[in-house]
């Protein structure tokens, strides 16, 4: 029965690894009772996600409009082939993480493991003075 139990484990872990997950953030339409991974099923905020790690290849996008008055706190395990990205979607303004202007107060905090690579895409940081912690190796592009 042990055995068994290993290997759904183990085949779980390998289908999650070739199909990484999407998940989306819409401050204005989305629901924290959503499952998050659809723009129609957004969440509002990071309560869902927050405390939790994006594995390889997984992407968080927030909804272009969006502002988020709450820190980011996520982990990540991206690889050199398969990075973490965080970003935004649709048409609009670049979303913004900003903790209520408070610039004494942190907007993201991502843990990484090692030097796994990531990438933010896109997304305001706080407006004001950037407060924010990253830990291992991040990239910054403009979505176009």
């Amino acid at each position: 029965m042990k055995g068994l139990v290993l290997i759904a484990l183990i085949a779980s872990s390998l289908a999650c690894m070739a199909n990484p997950m999407t998940y989306y953030v819409n401050s204005v339409e989305g629901s924290n009772e959503n499952s998050g991974i659809s723009p129609e099923e957004a969440w509002a905020d990071f309560s869902p996600i927050n405390g939790k790690t994006l594995q390889a290849g997984e992407r968080l996008l927030i909804k272009r409009g969006s502002v988020i008055n709450q820190e980011l706190q996520v982990g990540a395990l991206g690889t050199e082939d398969a990075w973490v990205k965080i970003g935004a979607y649709g048409e609009g303004t670049r979303p913004s993480i900003r903790r209520n202007w408070d610039i004494h107060e942190r907007c993201a905090y991502i843990k990484k493991s090692g030097l796994s690579p990531g990438k933010w895409i896109d997304v305001q940081l706080c407006w004001k003075r950037i407060s924010c912690a990253f830990y291992g190796t991040w990239a910054w592009e403009p979505a176009y």
